[in-house]
């Protein structure tokens, strides 16, 4: 995503000084105490601008990608593995190396319990070079050579399967991938479609082909329910302001609340999440009563649903604020990235704590560029630390960064 050509001005006259502070200051600490930059990527073998957040395993290894930069400049698979207090890289797949018809500008990764790592690209893969699925195999224990296998699942067909997909996969317990296309299907406004494995093939099911509307060009990944369905989030079309929606297994579309542009928000990227008792918790990119956006939550009942806004993040009416989805902690406490805004208009990270009267807000980190700028989401692992991307900022302001908080 391009910053305003003003704010490129800015950042390119206080180069040298943030380059001076930056080596002055250490990658050790930034603003607060337990802040660390654990990597910053150099557009090289590393690749540049990690635009998904990462993903975690059972033993501490972090998984992300890069949408450039690597061996052919398409973009990288990564993980990083804690050892004796440092993180050690690893480089698992540039795209590129597949050829002509290899995916590019990859999305957020999902495991499988084999450790098999699968991902969608936006771009590239078979002649509509409208992006791909594809899966990466661990190397089996033992092995001397220590390398990744990667296997294209599907090239998207655009009319048919749909085209550029901008999210991740969702993964359930039988192995079946459910995801969306922003674009393309049989109405030319995205589609919701899963992928089930038999024989070692996958088949391609198109779950629901939007049309243009409030539930059109869908950019974030599903929710899957223990019922069947699935739910996300649509930026929506020309002069509409978004939606939140649900696909029943008998493939049926529920809206379950379209924003009004006004006090409730506007312009959902983010997907949504699901909490124990089936609420629904989400964020809008803009709109709402201070400016940012908001965050909020839908709840079933026997009416239907119920939308709430629980924080209304400040901002100046312009994008962006979250731009992945919240993520929930085992206290049931949300925390939240903002693209931009914050106290330095870079971005931040907030916690919203539940209680008996609402919501309560607490700040987590605000970025001021030398410690990472537009904040492309979080996690939060057992231990309760948070990791997250940043797609610029750091010493190479343009390549992005890595960074942990110890809370």
């Amino acid at each position: 995503m391009e910053k305003q050509s003003s704010k490129l001005a800015v950042m390119g006259g206080l180069a040298g000084l943030l380059l001076l502070m930056f080596t002055l200051c250490g990658t050790a600490q930034a603003q607060g105490v337990g802040f660390n930059i654990i990597h910053q990527f150099s557009d090289g073998p590393d690749g540049s601008q990690p635009l998904a957040p990462l993903i975690i395993d059972a033993q501490g290894d972090l998984y992300g990608v890069t949408w450039y930069g690597g061996a052919y400049g398409y973009g990288t698979v990564f993980k990083m593995t804690p050892v004796g207090g440092h993180w050690a890289w690893t480089t698992l797949y540039d795209f590129g190396a597949a050829g002509p018809n290899d995916g590019y500008q990859p999305n957020q990764l999902v495991q499988d319990a084999h450790g098999v790592l699968y991902g969608t690209t936006a771009e590239g893969g078979g002649p509509a070079g409208c992006g791909t699925v594809y899966s990466l195999t661990p190397p089996p224990p033992g092995s001397l050579m220590g390398r990744w296998t990667e296997t294209q699942i599907l090239a998207f067909s655009n009319y048919q399967q749909g085209c550029d997909s901008l999210a991740g996969l969702t993964l359930d317990a039988a192995g079946n991938l459910y995801g969306t296309t922003t674009s393309g299907g049989s109405n030319g406004a995205g589609n919701v479609f899963k992928l089930t494995k038999s024989g070692g093939q996958w088949t391609y099911q198109n779950l629901y082909s939007f049309s243009d509307g409030g539930a059109a060009f869908p950019s974030a990944p599903v929710t899957l329910d223990s019922e069947g369905n699935l739910y996300s989030t649509s930026a929506g079309g020309d002069f509409i302001c978004g939606s939140v929606w649900q696909i029943t297994p008998s493939g049926g579309l529920n809206i379950l609340h379209t924003f009004s542009c006004g006090d409730d928000g506007s312009t959902p990227y983010a997907g949504v999440i699901l909490d124990s008792s089936g609420n629904l918790y989400g964020g809008t990119s803009e709109g709402g009563t201070a400016g940012g956006g908001v965050v909020f939550e839908l709840s079933p009942g026997s009416d239907g649903w119920s939308f709430n806004v629980i924080y209304s993040i400040p901002g100046n009416n312009e994008c962006c604020g979250p731009m992945s989805s919240p993520v929930m902690d085992t206290a049931g406490n949300l925390y939240v990235t903002t693209y931009d805004f914050g106290l330095y208009n870079e971005g931040s990270i907030f916690k919203l704590l539940p209680g008996p009267g609402g919501w309560t807000y607490q700040p987590v980190h605000d970025f001021n560029s030398w410690d990472g700028a537009d904040i492309m989401g979080a996690l939060v692992d057992p231990r309760g630390r948070v990791f997250g991307t940043a797609s610029y900022g750091g010493q190479g302001w343009y390549n992005g960064l890595i960074f942990e908080i110890v809370r």
